[in-house]
Formats: structure tokens, C-alpha cells, sequence
């Protein structure tokens, strides 16, 4: 698909490109640059009553406030950043990833994988390893949920300059071994979808689809 092909085109810059697949929702391609402009200007004060509301009781309520926060960031892109926005919404989400069962919980993981997929990696990653250095152990399973998750959307390549950072701080004997369950579950996953992305690119870059992905 053309589009497709298009929207990687800047993957190596530590960029956002637009991926389908991984934004899903109510945008099947990128948004006029008309409409971006307009939520832009004001991304800061369209997002702090959404985040107010994703605390609310209901479901409904929750689910509603995770949806539009999603449209947000696909709308506002680097504004969510520029207007220091961003590790307020981090710290929203972290709270929202606990419970799986929760029925906002697969928006919230749409959400983190549109921010891996179009903000600028160093924006939302250097947030998410401070956090999960200074929290104490048996803290750190959310944080590992929203590094996967936003992992899981970066265009490829852009997470080389990162890569010995994020594998230090994974490795990190009160994540690896902690005796937290879920942290060392998550610590796994993360790790897993960091090597998947070194593996896609490689892949990419040596055989532009003749290699194999097996195993």
C-alpha cells in the first residue's frame, strides 16, 4: 500500500511516522494539516479536563476520556510535547494499566502505542526510564507495561540510540529479578518487543522482504 510505504519514510530520524496499523481508530490516514494546526494551538487545555475525566468512576466515562485522548495525540503530535503536556499523560495512562480487565484498558494501550508511533522517542522514553530507576521495587510493573506498549509502535529504527540504555535499565537486578511477579513478567515483554524491533529492521535492511522471520 502506497500510504503505508510513505509513512515510513522518516523512521530513522527518532520521529513519528504515521502507521495504520498500529493508530488505528478513527483516522485511516494522517489528518489535514488544517486540523491539526487547530487542535495544536490549544492541545494544553483540550487535555487537562480529558485527564481529569479518565479518573472518573464509570466505565463509560473512562473509556470516553481514553478514546479522546488517543485523538489528541494523533491531532496534536509534537504540541503534546512542546506544551510540556506529555508526562502528565504518561502518568494518567500509567494508572490505567494495572487492571487488564478494566474496558478502558485496550484504548489506553492503543493510546501508548500511538504516542511510540508518532512522537519523537526521546520525548516519552527518557520520562519512562527515569521513572522506572527511581521507583522502588515492586513500582516498576505499570511503567514496564507503557514502555511496551509505546515500544511496540516506534518506527523502525528509531530506537538504536536507545537501545543499550533501555537494555541496562531492563536488566536491572530490581526489575530482572525482582520478586515481583508481574514486574519481572512485564521486564520479559518489554524486552522482547525491544529485540522484535531490532530483529524487524535487520530484517528489513538485509533483505527488503526476501528474509525469513521465523523463529
Amino acid at each position: 500500500d502506497e500510504k503505508n510505504e510513505s509513512s515510513s519514510s522518516s523512521s530513522s530520524s527518532g520521529k513519528g511516522t504515521w502507521r495504520a496499523d498500529v493508530i488505528s481508530g478513527p483516522f485511516k490516514e494522517p489528518p489535514s494539516k488544517e486540523t491539526c494546526a487547530a487542535v495544536r494551538i490549544c492541545v494544553q487545555e483540550l487535555i487537562q479536563p480529558v485527564l481529569k475525566q479518565m479518573e472518573a468512576w464509570t466505565n463509560d466515562e473512562r473509556c470516553q476520556a481514553a478514546s479522546t485522548l488517543h485523538t489528541l495525540i494523533i491531532l496534536g503530535q509534537d504540541a503534546v510535547v512542546t506544551s510540556e503536556s506529555l508526562p502528565r499523560v504518561l502518568q494518567a495512562l500509567m494508572k490505567h494499566v494495572s487492571d487488564l480487565e478494566d474496558p478502558s484498558y485496550p484504548k489506553v494501550c492503543q493510546t501508548l502505542r500511538t504516542i511510540g508511533c508518532l512522537l519523537p522517542v526521546g520525548s516519552w522514553i527518557e520520562h519512562t526510564l527515569r521513572s522506572l530507576q527511581t521507583n522502588a521495587e515492586g513500582g516498576h510493573s505499570a511503567w514496564l507495561v507503557l514502555l511496551n506498549e509505546m515500544v511496540k509502535g516506534t518506527p523502525k529504527g528509531s530506537l538504536f540510540p536507545y537501545m543499550l540504555k533501555l537494555s541496562r535499565v531492563l536488566s536491572r537486578r530490581s526489575i530482572a529479578l525482582s520478586e515481583d511477579r508481574p514486574t519481572r513478567f512485564f521486564a520479559r515483554a518489554a524486552m522482547t518487543s525491544l529485540l522484535l524491533h531490532y530483529d524487524n529492521n535487520n530484517s528489513s535492511a538485509a533483505g527488503g522482504g526476501g528474509g525469513s522471520t521465523d523463529g
